[in-house]
This record gives structure tokens, sequence and C-alpha cells, in this order.
């Protein structure tokens, strides 16, 4: 973020969703070396971190990219929503990674999973493959607003630009992940 103060009130779903691999990948480590108690109390974490994933980031059924909560004070509880259709602030409404890396690690029921793969190819897909953002974010000359590797990027095509090769390549996993076999080839071939 641009602002301090947001990387201290900002959540990130991709972040959320990396810190219940974590502590599930570390919970099942520890029960293949006979360490049980240490692996229960990594799994009750992840199952919260899981249950505060589905609570808080999805909203109107649609994976939040962020969510930004109010300071302590200041409006408490109210969220402010990023990288999603409730946003007013950058005006992009839909993020490839979140929901790729939720479907990834099995962060969605399968409704959901079915749900956000229609978002992908509806909002997120393009003929050279999947976006990162339904939209760039916008370019003020590289004054930093919201996010600073976007907004002051010196290459169009990585940061601002919607085509991001790493979104992509797991947006082709997801697809192999849920086993759509016919999907996943047609994007290798893009």
């Amino acid at each position: 973020p641009a602002d301090p103060l947001m990387r201290e009130h900002m959540c990130s779903a991709w972040t959320v969703t990396l810190h219940h691999q974590t502590l599930t990948t570390l919970a099942d480590a520890l029960r293949r070396v006979d360490r049980a108690p240490a692996a229960k109390r990594l799994e009750r974490l992840a199952t919260a971190v899981r249950a505060d994933f589905s609570r808080l980031l999805l909203v109107d059924d649609v994976l939040a990219g962020y969510a930004l909560f109010a300071e302590r004070g200041a409006g408490q509880g109210a969220v402010q929503y990023l990288l999603h259709p409730r946003d007013r602030t950058t005006g992009v409404r839909y993020s490839a990674l979140a929901m790729i890396h939720a479907i990834l690690e099995g962060l969605f029921d399968p409704v959901q999973m079915r749900h956000h793969l229609r978002l992908i190819d509806e909002h997120l897909s393009g003929p050279d493959g999947a976006r990162l953002f339904d939209r760039p974010l916008a370019y003020h000359g590289g004054t930093q607003r919201h996010f600073q590797r976007a907004e002051t990027a010196t290459f169009f095509g990585r940061e601002i630009g919607l085509m991001y090769m790493h979104a992509h390549l797991r947006y082709a996993q997801a697809l192999a992940h849920v086993g759509d076999a016919e999907r996943f080839f047609h994007a290798l071939c893009q």
C-alpha cells in the first residue's frame, strides 16, 4: 500500500490464503513426525482462518482482493472492500490471484469454486489468458495513491497492465486442480 496506515488495517485475501496453507502444511508435517498436539493446535488455527476468510472476505458471494478495516474508534467495524464489485476507490472489481489461490487451497466450497471460475471466465479472461484484474489500476504519472508498484511501475505490462503471466499460470494450475482438463489444456495453449 502507498499509505503506511493501510498496512496496519488492510487484509489481503491472497495472504490469508497463504496463511491457511502454511498452517495446514505445517500441521500435516507435525503429524508425520508424531507431534499430534502441536498439529491439532495449528489445525484449530487453520479452521479459524478459514472461518474468518469466509466471514470477512467473501462479500456478496465474491472474494474481495483486500479488506480495509477502519481504525479503532473511527467507525470501528466498518470495512472497505478493494478489488471487489463494492470497490469505489480503485475502480477494480475483480482480482484473479485471490480467487485462484483460494481455489487451489480449497477455501471455497464446490458452489463457490464454480462461481469464482465463472467470474474469472466472465471478467478476467482474454484471448491471451487470465487477467490479473478486470481493468488496470489508474495511473497518475507515478503518483502513489493506493498501491506502490501498480502506480509507479516503469513497465506498464506487469504491474499496471492486465495480462500477468503468473496469474495465468496459476489459473491453469487451478483448472488442473479441479479436474477441468479441456480448459487446462486451452489455458496452456494460450
